[in-house]
């Protein structure tokens, strides 16, 4: 999607383009510390390797998980702090509403 050959991605981890192939293929299996170093080449968050997380469009081609995207945004944090914060489902059933409403 990004258009990065295999070298080009290789040279940023420190490692052969035979080895990203591997990885590709699935032969050799990633470490966390490197997925964590190929998560911001690539400019996405580890949970974009995961299929089984939603996930919202970020640029134009790249898409991120919905709950790390809202996070990562300028009020995302205090806005889930504040919700988790809330002592019922009735009051945070009224925050998101509130939200959707607003949303349209």
């Amino acid at each position: 999607m990004l258009k990065m050959t295999q070298d080009s991605l290789g040279k940023s981890l420190g490692v052969s383009f035979q080895q990203i192939q591997k990885y590709e293929k699935g032969t050799n299996r990633i470490s966390a510390a490197l997925m964590v170093t190929l998560a911001k080449i690539l400019d996405v968050d580890t949970g974009y390797f995961y299929d089984e997380i939603p996930k919202t469009k970020r640029g134009s081609e790249i898409e991120t998980p919905a709950l790390t995207q809202l996070a990562l945004s300028l009020h995302g944090r205090r806005l889930i702090d504040a919700f988790l914060s809330l002592k019922n489902d009735n009051l945070r059933c009224a925050v998101a509403d509130l939200a959707q409403m607003l949303a349209r």
